[in-house]
């Protein structure tokens, strides 16, 4: 054999061999890359699930409880508007309730 082609047949196999294993990387990187995508994309499913579930049975209180809670909060801005927060935290204080004034929320515990 020629020089050239001595050179070839001890090369060519190790260049083949090299090309092969990085294509069985780059293939490997991207099933990664995909299992990955899809885990989090199941955990996000999984929180949504969860979310969801969560706040149809918030849904359902609020609407178990509404007359209640349309009394309650008809009262806080009444007395809120006569006697300020102090009048609305002292009501709200005797029925279990907590208010917040600087986000304007009130926290109710309902059964």
């Amino acid at each position: 054999p020629t020089y050239s082609q001595a050179i070839a047949s001890l090369i060519l196999p190790t260049l083949m061999h090299r090309e092969h294993d990085t294509q069985v990387t780059t293939q490997t990187l991207k099933k990664t890359k995909t299992q990955r995508i899809l885990d989090e994309q199941t955990q996000k499913i999984t929180g949504y699930t969860q979310s969801a579930t969560e706040n149809q049975q918030k849904g359902e209180l609020i609407f178990q409880h509404y007359t209640l809670l349309q009394k309650h909060i008809e009262t806080l801005k009444k007395l809120k508007a006569k006697g300020g927060w102090e009048a609305a935290k002292a009501y709200a204080a005797q029925h279990g309730m907590t208010l917040n004034e600087q986000d304007s929320t009130i926290t109710i515990d309902l059964p």
